[in-house]
């Protein structure tokens, strides 16, 4: 059994931090621009992982969007309760009150449960759950080029000062930049107000 699989994240930005809704990156890019060829190394990372965790949020967003980015990966949706799943879908439900719980619980069962990388999928929410418990390992970040001043900000509300290492970045020729964090530490915890 593997117990040092990733928890990885592939997300798209706004310049000024705003995430886009899900599908939807591409009405983003400037006018006249397109997205690459390779989707910016997506596909390559979707081969990389086993499975990929995500909100029940963000799961009801994708089927309401007609958008299922996993292939034919393995999914686990975190929620307080199960529901009805489209029945093409290969998932299973983690059940999680979301009420200060333990995240570190949701990566224990989940290296139980596969012998691959982890793709955290979705929302900012569970994107900043996971981060403010130190339990992300990767990070690969494409930053469009486009402001909007408001929205759902990335990261917001993180509970953790850690340190990240720039593994590589690439610069696209429609502007967008994708930066690929590792995690080193946790530097510290910071309070509120």
């Amino acid at each position: 059994m593997n117990k040092t699989n990733k928890i990885k994240t592939f997300s798209f930005m706004s310049l000024d931090g705003y995430v886009p809704k899900a599908g939807d990156y591409t009405a983003w890019l400037p006018e006249g621009s397109q997205p690459i060829e390779n989707g910016y190394g997506f596909h390559q990372f979707r081969d990389s992982v086993s499975c990929a965790v995500m909100s029940g949020i963000y799961h009801a967003t994708l089927q309401a969007s007609d958008v299922w980015p996993f292939g034919d990966k393995m999914c686990y949706i975190l929620t307080p309760r199960s529901f009805n799943l489209a029945p093409d879908v290969k998932a299973d439900f983690i059940i999680t009150d979301d009420n200060g719980y333990d995240y570190k619980k949701v990566v224990d069962q989940l290296r139980e449960r596969t012998d691959g990388d982890i793709w955290l999928a979705g929302d900012q929410g569970i994107i900043t759950r996971f981060m403010s418990q130190g339990l992300i390992d990767e990070i690969i970040l494409n930053i469009l080029p486009v402001t909007f001043g408001v929205g759902l900000p990335m990261f917001s509300n993180v509970k953790q000062i850690q340190d990240w290492t720039l593994q590589n970045h690439t610069i696209y020729s429609n502007g967008v930049v994708q930066l690929h964090y590792t995690a080193d530490r946790i530097c510290g915890c910071l309070e509120n107000g």
